[in-house]
C-alpha cells in the first residue's frame, strides 16, 4: 500500500482533490479544486481559526471565487476539511478513487504495520513436532488413497456412514493436523450417502452432468480434481465452481503438494483477515485467499514456511480481529467513531450494547417511538460484525395473531387431503446458522412485546439461554424432530415502551433477553452535528427543534412518564433540507400532532399546551 495517495472531498457546492502523506501528515490540495461558499454556524462557533484561515488565504490570492488557483500544502487534514466541506468529520468524508475512505485506507496500513510486527516476532510452540506430525497425517492419507487412484474412487470409498476411512471422513476430521475443515452440512460433501443408504450429490452436478449417473457424475468431478491437483501452480490458478468446495480443494493440495499452501483454510477467517489489511478478498476461494497472503507476506522480505504460517495467521486472528475471543470489545474499534456518529451512541453504549450480544446472545432494545431502534440493530450487525454471511438476517414483525407455527413449524394442507410440516422463519435460520458455523447469523425481532411470546416460542424458550446454545435439544411438537438454537445466532428484539395495547413480556423469556434502552438524541452533540453537516441546517435551526421538543418531551415525561416521549428520528433525514419551516410544519401537523393526541385523546388542555409550543416554533419562521 502506498504512503502517499490521492484522494477527493465532494459535496453539494464544494469538490477538492488533492494527494494525502501518511508519513508526514500532510495534504496538498490542488489547483481548481472548491470550498463550500459559506462555513456553517457550528463551525464558526466551535472552530473560529477557521474563520481566519480563510480570510489569510483568500487575502494571499489563493482563493478566488471559492477556488484555489495554484497548489496548496496543510499540514492538518481536519483543518482542510473544516476549511472545504465546513464539516468536522475527518478523514471518514475524504475518498480514495475506490470510493473506500481515507481513514479506512489508513486504518488498514497500521494493521499491515502492526500485522508485520506481530508476525517477525511471534515464536511458535513446538513448530518441528507439528511439522512433523503433518508429514505423518499427510503419510497415511496418501498411502490409504495415493494420488493416481483419485480419479477411480467408488462412491462408498468417498463417502459412507459410519466409516472412520472414507475420504470425505478423513479430509473433515482425519486431517484435522494440517488444517481443521468442518463441512457441517451432509451435502457440503457435493457427494453424499443418505440415510436409506442411497447416494446422492447437490444440484450443481445434476444440473451440469443431467444424463450421467451419480457414479459417473463423481468420476468427472474426481477426474477434474486430480488436474487441478497435477497442474496446480501459484501463479495461474482460478477457482472454479461449485462455491462450496473450498474446504475440499484447499485440504487436497495440501495433502498431495505439500509445501505450496499455508496449512490455514478457513475462508471466513482469510476474508476477515484480508479485510482487516486491505488485501484482496472478494469473490475469492481459500486458495486464492492462501496465495495472496503469500504474496504480501514475500513483499515484506518474509520467508513463508508454511505451518508456521498457519499458526501465526490463527494467532494474530485470535488476537485482534475476532471478536469471540472472551473479555475483548467486539470489533474495531477504529470504526467506532464513524458507527456512532450514524446511530447517535457513544462509544461506552455501543461497547455495553455488544458485550451483552456476547454473553446473552439475546437482546431488546426498548425505548419510545423515534429513536431508531429497528435502525441501530441493522447499523450495528451490518457495520460492526465481520463475520456476517450473505443472507444471514431475518427480519421479523410480532403481532397480535402470530404464531408458533409461522414461527418454527406448523401443520400445512395438502392437495390430496394429508398435511405436511412447514417450516418456519426461525427454524430456518436456525438450521442455516447450524451449518455454517464461522459465520454470524442474526434475528431481528421487531415489536417483539405484540405478539404472544410463549405461545411463539413454545417449548424452545429453554435453548435460549446462551449456555445452552448448541448443547441441549428438544423435540419439536409436530415434526418429532430433536433441534437445537445454534452458538452463532444473536437474536435482537425491539419493543415501543409507548404502545399501551402491547402486551407485558413474559418473565421466562425476560430472563433470557439483555434490555437496552435508547433514549431521544436531542441534547447529544451527534445529533447536531447530523442536522447541520448532512441536513446543511443552520444552529438557530438546531436551537429550535431543541429547544421545542425539550418543551414537549418534559410535559410528556411529567404527565404520563418517561416511555411516551418522542424520539428524534422523526427529525432525520439524509438530503439538504430546502423549505424549513414547511418541513417542520409537515413533520408537527402530521407525525408530532397525531401523536400527541393518542396520547391525550381525553385531555384537550394538554393539547393546547402542547399546541402552544409548536406555534411559538412557527413564529419563528413567519416573515
Amino acid at each position: 500500500m502506498d504512503n502517499v495517495i490521492k484522494v477527493h472531498l465532494v459535496g453539494s457546492d464544494y469538490n477538492a482533490s488533492g494527494v494525502y502523506d501518511f508519513d508526514k501528515k500532510t495534504i496538498i490540495i490542488f489547483k481548481g479544486s472548491k470550498i463550500k461558499s459559506h462555513l456553517n454556524d457550528i463551525i464558526k462557533e466551535d472552530f473560529p481559526d477557521i474563520i481566519e484561515l480563510r480570510k489569510r488565504l483568500y487575502d494571499e490570492n489563493i482563493l478566488t471565487n471559492n477556488e484555489f488557483i495554484e497548489d496548496y500544502e496543510f499540514d492538518d487534514i481536519n483543518v482542510t476539511t473544516r476549511l472545504i466541506s465546513s464539516n468536522d468529520s475527518s478523514k471518514e468524508v475524504w475518498k480514495l478513487s475506490n470510493n473506500s475512505s481515507l481513514q479506512k485506507y489508513e486504518n488498514q496500513l497500521s494493521h499491515q504495520k502492526q500485522f508485520i510486527e506481530f508476525y517477525t516476532s511471534f515464536k511458535v510452540d513446538d513448530l518441528e513436532e507439528k511439522i512433523k506430525a503433518q508429514a505423518e497425517v499427510i503419510k497415511r492419507f496418501q498411502s490409504l488413497y495415493p494420488l493416481h487412484k483419485l480419479p477411480n474412487l467408488t462412491l462408498k470409498e468417498f463417502d459412507q456412514r459410519g466409516s472412520n476411512e472414507s475420504f470425505m471422513y478423513l479430509i473433515e476430521f482425519g486431517t484435522r493436523e494440517i488444517a481443521s475443515g468442518f463441512l457441517g452440512n451432509n451435502r457440503n460433501k457435493l457427494f453424499f450417502q443418505n440415510k436409506d443408504g442411497t447416494y446422492d450429490s447437490i444440484n450443481y452436478f445434476k444440473n451440469k452432468y443431467p444424463n450421467e449417473t451419480v457414479d459417473e457424475r463423481l468420476s468427472l468431478f474426481l477426474n477434474q480434481l486430480y488436474e487441478m491437483i497435477v497442474n496446480f501452480d501459484k501463479n495461474t490458478y482460478v477457482n472454479q465452481p461449485p462455491r462450496n468446495i473450498n474446504t475440499i480443494r484447499g485440504k487436497l493440495i495440501m495433502i498431495y503438494r505439500p509445501g505450496e499452501l499455508i496449512t490455514f483454510n478457513s475462508k471466513n477467517k482469510y476474508d476477515a483477515l484480508h479485510k482487516h489489511l486491505g488485501l484482496p478478498y472478494e469473490n475469492l476461494d481459500s486458495v486464492e485467499l492462501n496465495i495472496e497472503m503469500q504474496k504480501f507476506l514475500n513483499k515484506n522480505e518474509i520467508k513463508v514456511n508454511v505451518t508456521e504460517a498457519a499458526e501465526i495467521l490463527e494467532a494474530y486472528y485470535q488476537e485482534y480481529i475476532n471478536y469471540k475471543n472472551t473479555n475483548k470489545v467486539v470489533g474495531d474499534t477504529n470504526n467506532m467513531n464513524s458507527i456512532s456518529d450514524d446511530i447517535f451512541l457513544s462509544k461506552e453504549e455501543i461497547n455495553q450494547i455488544l458485550r451483552l450480544l456476547q454473553r446473552k446472545k439475546s437482546i431488546i432494545f426498548t425505548g419510545p417511538p423515534g429513536v431508531g431502534k429497528t435502525f441501530i440493530a441493522k447499523n450495528l450487525i451490518n457495520k460492526y460484525f465481520s463475520d456476517v454471511a450473505e443472507s444471514s438476517i431475518e427480519m421479523v414483525q410480532f403481532h397480535q395473531s402470530y404464531s408458533y407455527e409461522e414461527f418454527i413449524e406448523g401443520l400445512k394442507p395438502q392437495m390430496d387431503g394429508s398435511f405436511s410440516t412447514e417450516k418456519g422463519i426461525f427454524y430456518n435460520i436456525c438450521k442455516r446458522a447450524e451449518n455454517d458455523p464461522e459465520k454470524d447469523y442474526f434475528l431481528i425481532i421487531d415489536e417483539i412485546n405484540r405478539g404472544n411470546t410463549s405461545n411463539i416460542f413454545g417449548e424452545l424458550l429453554l435453548l435460549l439461554d446462551s449456555d445452552k446454545r448448541s448443547n441441549y435439544e428438544i423435540r419439536l411438537t409436530y415434526s418429532k424432530e430433536t433441534f437445537s438454537i445454534p452458538e452463532n445466532l444473536y437474536i435482537i428484539g425491539t419493543m415501543n415502551m409507548a404502545d399501551r395495547s402491547l402486551s407485558i413480556i413474559d418473565y421466562a423469556l425476560r430472563r433470557r433477553f439483555a434490555f437496552f434502552n435508547i433514549e431521544p438524541a436531542f441534547d447529544k452533540k451527534k445529533f447536531e452535528m447530523h442536522l447541520c453537516n448532512v441536513m446543511n441546517l443552520t444552529q438557530k435551526d438546531i436551537n429550535n427543534i431543541v429547544s421545542t421538543m425539550s418543551n414537549i418531551n418534559s410535559k410528556i415525561e411529567k404527565t404520563i412518564g418517561i416511555d411516551f416521549v418522542i424520539g428524534h428520528s422523526y427529525f432525520i433525514e439524509n438530503d439538504d433540507i430546502d423549505d424549513v419551516k414547511q418541513w417542520l410544519e409537515d413533520i408537527f401537523e402530521f407525525e408530532v400532532m397525531p401523536l400527541l393526541r393518542e396520547y391525550y385523546y381525553d385531555n384537550n388542555e394538554k393539547i393546547k399546551e402542547f399546541r402552544y409550543f409548536i406555534e411559538e416554533l412557527y413564529e419563528k419562521y413567519s416573515d
